[in-house]
This record gives C-alpha cells, structure tokens and sequence, in this order.
C-alpha cells in the first residue's frame, strides 16, 4: 500500500497494520488552536461526553482520532511491524523443540522441572527481545501454556507410572520381604533387576517333618481346621525370614525357600542364612506348643543352607512371571535339607556356608558327601562345637579304618551326648563295612 509522497505501507495480506502506540501525537482544543501548525497532520474529533466513544487498546481507554493518529504515524514512519505467515510454524517448531528437551530431561524428576521453569520465564523475554530489535510479534503465551501442558503431561504420567511400578511391588514383595525392604524397593525400583540377573546369594530350604501323622490327624472332615495350622506353620516361618531381612521366594506345600542377599544387597548373608535358619528351628518348636493345645502330633523340620551364584529376578513366561531364583546352589541346598534326616540333624550347611561363618559360629564336620546327581563331594557341616575324639573320628573315617571309626563312637556319644543321633547314624553305615572303591568321600543314593 502506497500513500502519495510516502514511501511505501507493509500491511499484512488482509490490508492490515500492526499499531505502533509508541507513536506519539499531539491533542490542542479547538478553542486554542496554534497561529501555525507546521505542516502537521491534523485529525479533527470531538471528545464530548455523550459524542464520541472511547476504544479500548493496550495503552487503555483511548478516543478513535487518537488511534487514527497512531496509525499515521506507524505509517509515515516508516514502522514496519511484522507478524510473518511463517511465524506460526516457527513457534510450533519451538514448542517442539523445548518439549522434547523437557520429555527427555523429566527423567530426572528435579532437572526435568527446573528446565520446565527456565523455559516457561525465558519465552517472555525472548519474545520482547525479538519485537525490540526486529519489531516481529511472536505469541509468548501460546507457547508458554504449550511448555506447562506438556510438563504436566509428562509428569502426570510418570507419577501414575511410578505409582502402579510401586503399588506392583508392593504385591510382590509385601508378603515376602520385611516392610522396610519394601519401602526401599518402592523408592528404587531399579534395584529389581528385570529378566534376572547372576549374583551371589545364601539360600534356605526347609521341610516339615511328621506331615503325614499331622494331616491324618484332622482326617477328611478336618480340611479347613489343617488348613488353618498349616498357615499358623508358615507364619511361624516367615517372621524370623522378615525379620532378617531375609526374603521368602515360595511355599511349597510343607518346604520353604527363601534366600538373602537380594533385592537388596546384603554382604552378611551367610551369617544372616544361618541366623534365620536357626530361628526357625526355634519357631517350629513355639509351633508344636500349639499343637499341644490341640492335642496333636508334634512336627519338626530340617533345613540346608548353601552360598552360591544364583540367578535371581522376575523369571517365567510372558504371561506369569515371579521373583524367584535359579541355579545349582539352590538344588544343592535342597540335597543338603533332605540329607538331615540321614544325619541326626536339624541344619545341614555347605562348606560354601561354612567359610563365611567361620568364627561366628561353631562347626561340626558332618561328612563329606557326593548328593545324588553331583558326581563332586562337598563337605557338610552342622551348627556344634566339635570335640577332640570327633576329629579322630573323622580322620579314621576318611581314612577309610571305618573299624577304628566304628569302635571310637561310644567315647565320641559321651563327649557329646547331643550328636547322638549323628553317630548312631554313622554307625549303622559303619557297620555295612568300607565300600570296594572309597576315595574319602560318601556318595548319597537318596535325594
């Protein structure tokens, strides 16, 4: 758009232009008109109360040859301000860009934030920036409530997502796991590795012994009375679980596994395997002084314990998966609790055990012993201090003089009454005479 003895009029495509209130003009009554007005352009309008109307703008409340003076001026000039078609795109461009920056950011919750912030209160400035030095409009609140739709999007969805991740292992692990451990998991949930990792674990296997005299005893039409004892029987077991931080991967009919050392690390899981195995034996014995009460058979339980690798996680198919654990060391803890019977004993450790505990606790040499399936021997060990005559005992046992061995067990009976049922054991195999081919070792036909 042209006006005579102008230069020419940027307008927009609709004819339009953008009102530069800076201008400034000058208002005299008619009544005071100056002798010489210079050459100015006058506009002539009433500001009469009743007359004329006045406009709203951003300066505020203005009379309409006011406005018309501030168009003149923007024209002649020559104020060109611009709102361009590409600036439309350019802002999307920008509030695209800003929102992948805090997507990626949000997964650090306080960085995500801070840069949610700093985006928000720099568009303001860089909008007036653009409009002082190249009188370009740029729509600052357009993509200022872009930035704070898409940060409450994001963090909307990251906070439900963590809150069904913790609500998740809650259920997994609310029943398994102390409460703080639960607590801890739900904070880092990147502490459960996904798919299973390898790690060094202690693992507990237990089995009640005396479970068939105990479910004849309520007989067919006492199911749900069995029942409720056999939960009393597993509650028993998990409270010095929970309460050594241990954690309890299943219940399988009258056995138990649990293992410590994960999710969370646990660098005395030896000794804290060996504790809870000890104080289970104790709360099997609070459970029989129920059963007591009821008139029923006593029951007890035998218990392995091992040290391994083990690969632990959320393991199974796709469409059901739990924490559970996988490997030898855990076999090889179920080999050693049902060699307790065969024993005399209540505990059976592996040496794998024996070495991390050493000193805390005392050790009894059991044997050394080749489990069914395991073609290696490994040495076993029960929680007692040993004596001066088992060691001989033992080093005429390996030695393969089972006679010297056979004859020493009624000295190694009085040294320690409390091991009898072991060496009346020992003394039954004693008895069958040293196999052909003895490499110092017994190889178990049993699981």
């Amino acid at each position: 758009m042209r006006i005579p003895k102008f230069g020419p009029v940027t307008t927009d495509p609709l004819g339009r232009v953008w009102v530069d209130w800076s201008q400034t003009s000058q208002s005299v009554s008619a009544l005071q008109l100056p002798k010489d007005l210079a050459g100015a352009i006058v506009i002539v309008g009433p500001t009469a109360a009743g007359i004329a109307n006045p406009v709203p703008t951003s300066k505020g409340a203005v009379f309409p040859h006011e406005v018309q003076a501030s168009v003149i001026g923007t024209m002649i000039n020559g104020v060109t301000i611009q709102r361009p078609d590409y600036a439309d795109g350019v802002e999307i461009l920008t509030l695209l860009i800003l929102s992948l920056v805090i997507i990626y950011l949000s997964r650090w919750t306080y960085v995500g934030i801070a840069a949610t912030i700093i985006g928000v209160i720099a568009v303001a400035p860089a909008t007036h920036y653009i409009f002082n030095n190249w009188l370009i409009l740029a729509d600052a609140t357009a993509i200022t409530a872009g930035i704070v739709l898409v940060a409450l999007h994001t963090y909307g969805v990251k906070f439900v997502s963590e809150f069904l991740q913790k609500m998740q292992i809650k259920k997994q692990f609310g029943s398994y796991v102390n409460p703080t451990i639960v607590e801890r998991l739900q904070q880092h949930p990147e502490l459960i590795k996904l798919g299973g990792e390898k790690k060094l674990l202690s693992v507990v296997m237990t089995d009640m012994r005396n479970f068939t005299a105990l479910g004849e005893s309520y007989g067919e039409a006492g199911v749900e009375d069995f029942t409720k004892v056999m939960n009393s029987y597993m509650t028993a077991l998990s409270v010095p679980i929970l309460k050594n931080d241990g954690t309890l991967i299943k219940f399988i009919g009258d056995a138990s596994l649990h293992i410590h050392g994960a999710p969370i690390d646990d660098a005395n899981h030896p000794v804290n395997a060996v504790r809870t195995a000890l104080e289970m034996i104790e709360a099997v014995k609070g459970f029989n002084d129920e059963l007591a009460l009821l008139g029923k058979p006593p029951v007890g339980m035998g218990a392995g314990v091992n040290t391994g690798e083990i690969v632990v996680g959320n393991i199974g198919a796709k469409s059901k998966f739990g924490y559970d654990v996988l490997g030898d060391p855990v076999s090889l803890a179920a080999r050693l609790e049902s060699q307790t019977k065969g024993y005399g004993v209540l505990l059976i450790i592996s040496e794998n055990t024996a070495k991390y505990i050493e000193g805390i606790y005392p050790l009894w040499e059991l044997d050394n012993i080749a489990v069914k399936g395991k073609k290696e021997p490994v040495r076993i060990f029960a929680i007692e201090e040993a004596t001066n005559e088992h060691k001989l005992f033992l080093e005429a046992y390996y030695a393969g003089n089972w006679t010297k061995a056979l004859k020493s067990v009624p000295a190694c009976k009085a040294a320690k009454p409390a091991m009898e049922k072991y060496y009346d054991a020992m003394a039954d195999r004693l008895s069958e005479g040293v196999p052909k081919v003895w490499n110092g070792f017994y190889v178990a036909t049993s699981k």
